[in-house]
């Protein structure tokens, strides 16, 4: 995730209480930001279990931001951009795994191996001359197999696609 995203995160503790509740607020602006949170819903619950236990990555990365905030040194503000990004990878992944995807979006278009790595592919070089029969071809599908399934898991053609990441 491209860091010029803003975000920020609060924590607010009390000795006299456990917290139960964190609440992290990312805002995606630009082009990408706009086709990242058009594939989100608007908010991403990580429940703890009916043990009370929660996802291990939330108290490791909750506590690398309140290292960050408490003890400020050089590179804290690169550190909390990182590793707020890192929280907002793993929220999205937590959802990944346990939501049925039925909209066309990126995210949808990821969960499809050979539509995810032609996208890799015009996202690693957008100025590369990519045509649907070269695109078909790294993803061993045919022309017909490989646009067809672009457009129902991302709502366009590649060659549309295209040239809105050229355009970025």
């Amino acid at each position: 995730i491209p860091s010029r995203f803003k975000h920020s995160i609060e924590i607010i503790e009390d000795k006299a209480i456990e917290p139960s509740v964190i609440t992290c607020v990312f805002q995606l602006n630009g082009v990408y930001g706009q086709t990242i949170a058009e594939g989100l819903p608007k908010y991403i619950l990580v429940p703890s279990d009916r043990n009370g236990k929660v996802a291990e990555w939330i108290p490791m990365t909750v506590a690398a931001i309140k290292l960050e905030l408490d003890q400020p040194s050089l590179g804290s503000q690169v550190m909390l951009s990182s590793v707020i990004d890192l929280l907002l990878v793993w929220s999205i992944r937590f959802w990944l795994n346990k939501e049925t995807l039925n909209h066309k979006s990126w995210i949808s278009a990821l969960q499809n191996p050979a539509i995810s790595k032609a996208l890799f592919l015009m996202h690693s070089d957008p100025t590369e001359e990519w045509t649907v029969d070269i695109l078909a071809r790294e993803t061993n599908q045919t022309k017909s197999k490989f646009s067809k399934n672009l457009i129902e898991l991302f709502g366009t053609n590649p060659i549309n696609y295209l040239k809105k990441c050229r355009m970025n």
